[in-house]
């Protein structure tokens, strides 16, 4: 995926037009010729086309080698560098601890926001639409009694009703 994420737009509009004035004057750039007075476009050759690619690519065998040599072949010199500099490789050892920054400066907080967050919808937004249905709820149980059932009750309770709205009105 790595290799051939390098090639996605070279032929359309590749990236090193993206970098061009980064790397202005370099074998990336697009820079027109002056040629009799006249200005001509520069023809993109292999290498502004596939430089930066072939550049990364040999840093990265370069590094490899370099790995199998200080680890496997000749582990002392990997050691000695280790004494020789503690901090250093400690940082390097680290990945300049980016992961502890990342867990720290990100990780955390979100996850204390989270937990705020939760707080406050068990107990205030949830105890609030408890306190809420609280009064229907109540009133619920109270006339629960007058549903037993039983005809007589519920002939009790329409009656009451209207007289209640008969007394409203007038």
């Amino acid at each position: 995926g790595a290799i051939g994420a390098g090639y996605v737009g070279v032929g359309a509009k590749p990236f090193h037009e993206f970098l061009a004035p980064v790397f202005a004057g370099t074998f990336v750039a697009h820079n027109p010729i002056h040629a009799h007075g006249h200005e001509v476009a520069a023809h993109a050759g292999f290498w502004a086309h596939y430089g930066l690619m072939v550049l990364s690519g040999a840093l990265a065998i370069i590094a490899i080698f370099a790995a199998y040599v200080l680890y496997v072949k000749q582990p002392w010199v990997a050691s000695l560098m280790r004494a020789s500099a503690p901090r250093a490789h400690q940082t390097l050892w680290r990945k300049y601890y980016v992961d502890e920054l990342y867990q720290d400066g990100l990780i955390e907080p979100t996850r204390t926001t989270g937990r705020v967050c939760v707080g406050l919808d068990d107990y205030l937004i949830d105890g609030l639409l408890w306190f809420v249905t609280l009064v229907p709820r109540a009133l619920a149980y109270l006339l629960r009694v007058l549903h037993g059932g039983a005809m007589q009750g519920y002939a009790l309770g329409m009656l009451a009703g209207i007289m209640i709205i008969v007394l409203l009105v007038s």
